[in-house]
């Protein structure tokens, strides 16, 4: 299990060498990013703001230096949160 950081109040980081995950309590949204694809330079973003508090302890006990942007996705979408996902070099 991999603590997050805060990084300001209500904001939380885990971080590994393939993907950068950030859940914004106050905002109520978890942004994902791949570190490994550097030409499209994938994202996900959550749509949905119920279920944010049940889903985030799961990703952070999950987490380890392997987790990869589309496991975690799958963990959002499992407990019903719907995401957009996209290519930031778009």
């Amino acid at each position: 299990m991999t603590k997050a950081t805060e990084t300001k109040p209500g904001v939380f980081l885990l971080e590994n060498d393939k993907t950068y995950v950030e859940y914004d309590a106050n905002e109520k949204v978890i942004l994902c990013r791949d570190k490994v694809d550097r030409n499209n330079e994938p994202a996900f973003l959550t749509t949905s703001k119920r279920g944010l508090k049940k889903v985030w302890p799961m990703i952070e006990f999950s987490f380890t230096e392997e987790t990869r942007i589309g496991g975690i996705q799958q963990q959002c979408m499992g407990q019903g949160i719907r995401t957009h996902r996209w290519c930031m070099m778009d």
